[in-house]
């Protein structure tokens, strides 16, 4: 459809193709920010933006002649009233992004989460663990072990001190971890053998392979449908604050739109007439 003339991207009022009285100019599909590898690639790319254009354009023509007046102003109100909430909503979105404060407290967001504890409940059970692996002839290795059992302050600045000799270690355990992440931090957990760890009632396990040794503590756990400790739903707690804090505003700005509208006569109210 298009000749194999180079394809010049400083040139903006070019005319590749018309319906009617339409014009498609080159400019228009510089603007869907295609990226070629080759030039036969271009070509290709730019008759199949033409073809769909041309398209739209003779179906839009046709729709115009073949449907009904009253499926035409239907549609037109559509088009309008999308119009309308688009105009509005991204407005006052600005407006809002403009005064919204992001800045939550952990007073705030403790005290949300507190009041509306009852609708926290874990859909699973989650852990708090650590695990340390490094080679079996390290040198410290009795006193990783020992550290890593009792894991005092003392214990853990030990055992962070020697972090740099673990071949792997996740020793975040005030974080609290499902049964997914779990599996994805800890190098020999997988979802076939979750259940020998996680269902029994010990707590402490060192694994042993053929070079390095592996020591792996459950810390605490909390059950499917108990209530979700604080840290682990926090994220959801600032961003439902977050939303409410939104809401609020836009409803006070919504009050305000209206009232001063009211005010200087703007915006008025005519009784129905029987």
């Amino acid at each position: 459809m298009i000749s194999c003339s180079d394809f010049n991207t400083n040139i903006n009022d070019e005319i590749i193709a018309s319906v009617d009285s339409d014009y498609l100019y080159l400019s228009d599909f510089q603007k869907s920010n295609h990226d070629f590898k080759t030039k036969k690639d271009s070509l290709l790319a730019i008759n199949s933006y033409i073809n769909k254009w041309a398209l739209n354009q003779i179906l839009f023509r046709q729709s115009l002649i073949n449907l009904s007046e009253e499926k035409l102003a239907k549609i037109n109100d559509l088009v309008e009233n999308y119009k309308f909430d688009l105009m509005t909503n991204n407005y006052t979105e600005f407006v809002v992004s403009s005064k919204l404060d992001t800045i939550l407290t952990s007073t705030e967001t403790f005290d949300f989460y507190k009041k509306n504890r009852a609708n926290f409940k874990l859909n699973e059970p989650i852990y708090r663990v650590k695990y340390v692996n490094f080679l079996k002839n390290n040198v410290d290795r009795r006193g990783i072990t020992r550290s890593f059992k009792r894991f005092n302050n003392e214990d853990k600045r030990f055992i962070d001190s020697l972090s740099f000799q673990f071949l792997d270690f996740f020793l975040a355990d005030t974080i609290w971890l499902n049964q997914g992440e779990l599996i994805k931090n800890i190098s020999f957990i997988n979802s076939d053998n979750f259940d020998d760890f996680f269902l029994k009632k010990r707590k402490y396990f060192e694994i042993k392979g053929e070079t390095d040794l592996s020591l792996f503590s459950i810390i605490e756990s909390i059950e499917a449908n108990e209530f979700a400790p604080f840290p682990y739903v926090k994220n959801i707690v600032e961003n439902i604050v977050l939303n409410k804090r939104k809401l609020d505003l836009i409803e006070n700005f919504n009050n305000e739109i209206l009232n001063d509208a009211i005010k200087t006569k703007k915006f008025q109210v005519y009784e129905i007439m029987d």
